[in-house]
C-alpha cells in the first residue's frame, strides 16, 4: 500500500503543464510534489520491470530524490494510479476511466 497521496493540478509551473502531478501527503517524502515524466515497462529475463523518470515541481525536506527508499515510494504511488486505472476501465465495462468520455 503506498503512502497517502493525492493529484494536484500544476497550475503551469510544471514542465508538463497538461498532467498532473503528485503530491505526498505523510511520511518522510510530506510535501513533495512530482510529474511522472517517462514511464515504461522492460523485459529482464521473465519479468517486466516498471521503469520512470520523473520531474520534481517542489521538494521542501530536500529528499534525496535518487535513494531506493523514495524511488520506492514514488514506485508504489505509480503502481497504484495504473490498478486503480485498469479497475475504473474494467469496471466501466467500456474502456475508459471516469475522467474520460465513451466514444460510443
Amino acid at each position: 500500500m503506498p503512502v497517502k497521496y493525492k493529484l494536484v493540478e500544476t497550475d503551469g509551473d510544471a514542465f508538463h503543464s497538461d498532467h498532473w502531478a503528485i503530491e505526498i501527503l505523510e511520511g518522510e517524502c510530506e510535501g513533495l510534489t512530482y510529474q511522472y515524466d517517462t514511464v515504461q515497462f522492460n523485459e529482464e529475463g521473465d519479468q517486466a520491470v516498471l521503469d520512470f523518470h520523473t520531474i520534481t515541481i517542489d521538494n521542501p525536506k530536500e529528499n534525496d530524490l535518487t535513494s531506493d527508499n523514495v524511488i520506492g515510494i514514488m514506485g508504489d504511488i505509480l503502481v497504484d494510479i495504473i490498478e486503480t486505472q485498469l479497475r475504473e476501465m474494467k469496471e466501466n465495462g467500456d474502456g475508459t476511466t471516469d475522467t474520460e468520455t465513451s466514444t460510443e
